[in-house]
């Protein structure tokens, strides 16, 4: 397991608690390959990404701080680290088999937020994460269980939010004392890279090695 620097920022904004315009200001100058967000509501989770500038952003921001405060939502500062710099490459990811990518719509599937980059599964077209949630998503539309879900990606130990239809969950995220949740805070980064298949075969049970056949 190396040590190398984080990519990407992920902040996620509990209910009754407005995003920190200066931390998010402060993360896209170092994280300025685009940005999405997800919001969990009560009729399903709603995606926007291929945010490229940060007027773009910072304007979105306004809006959600001032009329969308009562909403759990997930932000995502992308820092390209494989793949192309491309909107399609911006988080969030639904967690789907097919190659389909949209900008925008409403899903009751599973999103994927990342921090941190699996060397083994990207390249210099397409992004790590991009090809991840096409794992995780034949995964699901096998067993629907969030727990599974949640143990593979424990087992890569990088920095993750999986937005569900009932629950957001977080991995190796940190409270700030403004209220959201940041996978960096002062900008130091650190990445632990794991070859990402090298752990399925070696220490992912036997029944996601099945469902991945």
């Amino acid at each position: 397991m190396g040590k190398e620097n984080d990519m990407c920022m992920i902040i996620y904004k509990p209910k009754n608690i407005a995003f920190n315009i200066k931390k998010i200001k402060d993360g896209w100058y170092l994280n300025s390959d685009g940005a999405g967000y997800g919001v969990l509501t009560k009729n399903g989770i709603f995606i926007k990404k291929g945010i490229m500038k940060l007027e773009e952003l910072l304007d979105e921001i306004s809006i959600i701080n001032k009329h969308y405060l009562y909403q759990d939502i997930v932000l995502h500062l992308r820092a390209v680290s494989s793949g192309i710099k491309d909107k399609i490459f911006t988080h969030p990811f639904i967690l789907s088999p097919g190659k389909e990518i949209v900008m925008q719509r409403w899903t009751d599937q599973p999103v994927l937020f990342h921090n941190g980059t699996i060397c083994s599964i990207g390249n210099s077209i397409e992004s790590d994460t991009y090809h991840l949630a096409k794992i995780l998503g034949r995964i699901w539309e096998k067993c629907k269980n969030k727990d599974d879900i949640k143990d593979i990606l424990k087992l890569i130990d990088d920095k993750f939010v999986v937005v569900f239809t009932d629950e957001i969950w977080m991995h190796k995220l940190t409270k700030n004392r403004d209220g959201c949740y940041y996978s960096n805070e002062g900008y130091e980064f650190f990445g632990y890279y794991k070859n990402f298949y090298k752990e399925l075969n070696s220490n992912i049970p036997n029944k996601f090695k099945i469902l991945l056949n």
